[in-house]
């Protein structure tokens, strides 16, 4: 009897099956009275500069495979950009990955994008991304940690770019040493950390 009971108890929990759906967020703030925008980016993310004063971001959510057995939390957390701002400062959250704490079978795995738009005239610091690509250019960049940042950059608009990669650096698909400095005449500041930097340079005024 008690083994049977056992064999009850073991047996329910694997017949919950987690199957998120797929998701989309959208954010957006003027950016009148914010000199300072502080980004934490999940997933793959692009961020593209303009000559608007409003911040938008869109992420999107694809969710594989599913779990047969006990997960916690049963239910994935609301899909959701968060951000708030304290004096001329915004600080902004992209949906974080879920990863369930299982008990059971599983192929669950989730891909997520985000779409950032942002000013070109702020100063724009990204404490922690995954895959980055960034498009366009800005006045003031510092991304402080990446796995991997992508980007284009014309030497007439650099005053001074700076990059430290962990792993691998390329600047016009030739690999350098970790670390490169460049000195112009421009108006941007670009601070790039990353594991893998792949900077594609353009000198053509």
């Amino acid at each position: 009897m008690k083994k049977a009971m056992l064999s009850i108890i073991i047996l329910i929990p694997l017949v919950t099956i987690l199957n998120a759906q797929q998701k989309q967020a959208e954010y957006s703030k003027s950016l009148s009275d914010i000199n300072v925008i502080v980004l934490n980016l999940s997933g793959n993310s692009t961020v593209v500069f303009s000559g608007s004063s409003m911040m938008k971001i869109n992420s999107f959510l694809y969710p594989k495979g599913n779990v047969w057995g006990w997960h916690y939390p049963a239910e994935r957390p609301e899909f959701q950009i968060s951000g708030r701002q304290s004096g001329d400062t915004v600080f902004i959250s992209s949906p974080a990955r879920f990863i369930p704490n299982i008990i059971g079978i599983s192929n669950y795995s989730e891909t997520m994008n985000n779409i950032v738009i942002l000013p070109d005239d702020r100063k724009i610091i990204v404490r922690e991304a995954d895959n980055l690509k960034i498009e366009g250019h800005c006045k003031w960049l510092d991304v402080n940690q990446a796995h991997a940042v992508s980007a284009s950059i014309e030497e007439y608009f650099i005053r001074e770019l700076s990059c430290v990669a962990l792993k691998s650096l390329k600047i016009n698909d030739a690999v350098l040493s970790k670390a490169l400095i460049l000195k112009s005449s421009g108006t941007d500041t670009l601070y790039i950390k990353a594991a893998e930097i792949n900077i594609s340079l353009s000198r053509d005024i």
